[in-house]
């Protein structure tokens, strides 16, 4: 969508749970909230092939990246549908392209971790979107700040200039060291930026899929509100601070609304790039569409 020069992007992350609680019941709920948002680009996380695919058709999408490892949990309520899990990224196969993935060292935790990006090109600039899974560990905070650092770097050789969004279940909060450390300094946190007053949990008390809540608080320390913030929205912050982006509307999805689909609620946002130059017309459109 683009107004005076305003090209817009609708993203969607969410952790899909995998294959814990009753996942085969889940599944049309998360499928169909997925696709009620009309996204862009959807990222997934603790994916696996065919539901990746499932959820991209009935979006009229493609699964236009997927990186998953094996994976051997316990405490799955019903047979799971593999052993496979991972990230996925869906999108328009006509405006995106597949960038290519990189592992992520998770010394002590299970789940294989990565990072995977693609180029989406829709009727303005590109935007590299990126979608990731951190450790889960609640002590392992220098592992995520190793991970969100191998990250940017890989970012940077990947797509050196230009606007990026990384996504994805971070497993930290905003009160934590490795938010402080690696995130407050590189990008901008677009639940942040939109709304600074609102706690933006994405794993609440209220959720019916949790048979444990009493870790919520810990992980968020004294005076903060109920619930946990995972999960994000960011965006690659520049050398003067700003980071090309504006984000025009977020919200949180996946609530009561929608069946309590997963353990997480998802984000959507409406994230636009200005195009300063001119002219942007049909050719010039066409040209970027083909490089």
């Amino acid at each position: 969508m683009a107004e005076h020069g305003v090209f817009m992007t609708r993203v969607v992350t969410w952790n899909t749970w995998w294959c814990f609680g009753p996942w085969q019941e889940r599944q049309p709920l998360l499928t169909a909230a997925v696709a009620a948002q009309q996204a862009d680009v959807v990222l997934l996380q603790e994916t696996w092939p065919e539901q990746a695919e499932a959820v991209a058709q009935a979006c009229g999408l493609a699964v236009i990246e997927l990186s998953v490892g094996p994976f051997e949990p316990s405490g799955t309520d019903t047979e799971p549908a593999g052993t496979l899990f991972g990230n996925a990224i869906l999108g328009r196969a006509d405006q995106t392209e597949a960038m290519g993935s990189t592992p992520l060292s998770s010394a002590g935790d299970g789940a294989p971790r990565n990072g995977l990006a693609v180029r989406h090109r829709g009727e303005g600039p590109a935007l590299l979107l990126v979608a990731t899974h951190l450790n889960h560990i609640a002590e392992a905070s220098s592992v995520r700040s190793q991970q969100l650092d191998l990250l940017r770097q890989w970012i940077d050789q990947l797509w050196p200039q230009g606007p990026v969004v990384l996504g994805g279940d971070l497993n930290l909060v905003p009160t934590s060291e490795e938010y402080h450390r690696s995130i407050a300094p590189r990008w901008v946190d677009l639940w942040r930026q939109a709304k600074p007053g609102e706690p933006g949990s994405t794993m609440v008390p209220e959720n019916p899929r949790f048979r444990d809540i009493d870790w919520m608080a810990a992980r968020n320390g004294p005076g903060t509100p109920a619930g946990v913030r995972f999960d994000y929205l960011l965006a690659r912050r520049g050398p003067e601070g700003s980071s090309g982006l504006s984000v025009k509307a977020i919200d949180v999805i996946g609530g009561a609304e929608h069946g309590w689909p997963s353990d997480h609620l998802g984000l959507v946002a409406d994230v636009s790039i200005v195009d300063h130059s001119e002219q942007f017309d049909e050719q010039r459109m066409s040209t970027c569409l083909t490089e």
